[in-house]
């Protein structure tokens, strides 16, 4: 989904603008840290012209949005430590925890 990436652009300079896909929309951090939402239009506008080679001082990245760690770590009887990653958990699974 686009709402798992982030297009960042920068300058020679190092002035960058983010953009990320929002619930309702397209957003633009600058490198002040100021956001606004911008329209699917602007951000083509935007984009488009480093893409095509007409602005070479810029340059466009793509990056995947960090995940939150779906992951537990716990230990079994002998003290072992086991992990857990939730992300591949079924609604069917069962986990079963003691207390020691």
């Amino acid at each position: 989904m686009n709402t798992d990436y982030v297009i960042q652009m920068k300058t020679k300079s190092g002035r960058t603008w983010s953009y990320r896909k929002e619930k309702n929309g397209w957003s633009q951090t600058a490198s002040t840290g100021i956001v606004r939402e911008c329209s699917g239009d602007q951000l083509l506008s935007h984009l488009l012209p480093p893409l095509a080679g007409d602005q070479p001082s810029l340059s466009v990245k793509v990056e995947r949005k960090k995940q939150k760690q779906l992951s537990a770590d716990f230990r079994n009887e002998a003290g072992r430590k086991i992990c857990v990653n939730l992300r591949n958990l079924r609604t069917t699974d069962q986990i079963r925890f003691s207390s020691a």
